[in-house]
Order: structure tokens, then sequence, then C-alpha cells
């Protein structure tokens, strides 16, 4: 099986009371979902989320980036997949931002990895 389309959604959601504290501020909750397709025809989903569309844009713009190391290759190798992409980031830095679009994919590579053998994520774990 292999990744042949990652597929990236943003849905800007606004929060019934603005959210303001000292780290940040925002209007609205934005999630960023991945869609990750397979040659096999099997498909998985992924999300990560954050405050205000514009952080959302910032890590749907490193999960573009990260998906360029998924595509073509096994879903169901994700250490080799995480391997490749954290050399790729280590100058500029394997934690934060690019750990977040990794783990977005990350989180779909799992859902494919489920439901290629139809079993629940706790029972395959």
């Amino acid at each position: 099986m292999k990744i042949s389309a990652v597929e990236l959604y943003l849905f800007d959601v606004p929060l019934p009371n603005p959210l303001a504290n000292p780290l940040t501020s925002g209007t609205t909750i934005a999630t960023i979902l991945a869609v990750v397709r397979t040659d096999e025809g099997v498909s998985g989903q992924g999300y990560g989320w954050t405050v205000g569309a514009q952080r959302a844009k910032f890590i749907t713009g490193a999960t573009e980036v990260a998906a360029q190391f998924a595509l073509g290759r096994d879903p169901l190798r994700m250490e080799a997949i995480w391997s490749d992409y954290e050399g790729f980031s280590n100058f500029v830095g394997t934690g934060g931002l690019a750990t977040m679009a990794m783990s977005i994919l990350d989180i779909a590579f799992w859902d494919i990895a489920c439901r290629a053998v139809n079993l629940p994520l706790w029972r395959m774990l």
C-alpha cells in the first residue's frame, strides 16, 4: 500500500466568547483536517487545531511540507516517514510546528492502519 494523495482542509469555527489569556487570544478555533489516500483505496483522517485562522495557515503550510515525505510511501511504515522528515526538519527544529505538522499526518496513518485490518485503534494497540 502506498500513499497516493494528501488533502488538507481548514475549518474555522467562531467561539461564542473570544479567548484571551497571557499567551494567546482569538475569536475562532481553527481545525486542520488531513485526508490521506492510498493506492489501495484505504484512506485515513488526521487533525490538529489551534486558536485563530492565521495560526492554522501556519500549521497547514508545515503540514503540506510534511506531506511531501509521505507521498509514495507505505503509511504502515510510520517510523520511516517520521525519521526522514525529522532529518529534513532538524535545521528548523524538530519540535513545535514541525512535530505538530507531522502529527496531523501520523493520526491519519494510524487511521489507515486500523481501517486496513478493520480494527478500532484501542484493539490495534
